[in-house]
């Protein structure tokens, strides 16, 4: 608990933990946020040390963490209420998912090595080989939907010009260095 008050005749805001306190209001900091955020808040600070806060009640951190509830006394609390019958049942629940697992068949599981599997365990694939004639076929319309997305920008009888120029200058070159 840490509960402070406002010793102000005005409204005090306190920014980063969003509250705003009216005249002579107490409020318990830890309902608001958890105490390391409360006591490392510069707003709290600055109002405590002003003295527009007043600290009526503030109990340690470690305290208010270790005062938990006592686990053993709980389960015999329950135990007493349900008479014993809630672990039957639990056990019994556990029992029956127990027998159900059990129950499913466990999956095959197929080793392929070096790309060979056991025949026993696939059926038999008739694999077709394609003719030659296909294959032919195949290629031929492959190739041909090639040529036909392809497109240049000179026309074939530039390319012959340009590459007998091209010649002509290298053979020139060539006697030029004899």
């Amino acid at each position: 608990m840490f509960l402070v008050v406002n010793t102000t005749r005005q409204h005090l805001s306190l920014g980063d933990l969003k509250v705003v306190l009216t005249p002579s209001q107490s409020i318990d900091l830890d309902n608001v946020a958890d105490r390391r955020i409360v006591e490392a808040s510069p707003s709290v600070k600055k109002a405590i040390v002003a003295g527009y806060l007043k600290v009526v009640s503030k109990d340690s951190y470690l305290e208010k963490k270790s005062s938990g509830v006592d686990l053993e006394a709980l389960r015999e609390i329950v135990r007493q209420e349900n008479g014993g019958k809630a672990m039957a049942d639990l056990a019994q629940s556990i029992s029956e998912i127990k027998k159900l697992i059990s129950s499913i068949p466990a999956p095959q599981v197929v080793n392929v090595v070096q790309g060979t599997v056991p025949q026993a365990v696939l059926p038999e694939i008739a694999v077709a080989e394609p003719q030659a004639e296909n294959l032919v076929a195949i290629h031929e319309r492959v190739v041909a939907r090639m040529a036909s997305k392809m497109s240049s920008n000179m026309g074939q009888a530039d390319a012959a010009s340009a590459d007998a120029g091209d010649m002509k200058k290298r053979l020139d070159e060539l006697e030029g260095l004899i």
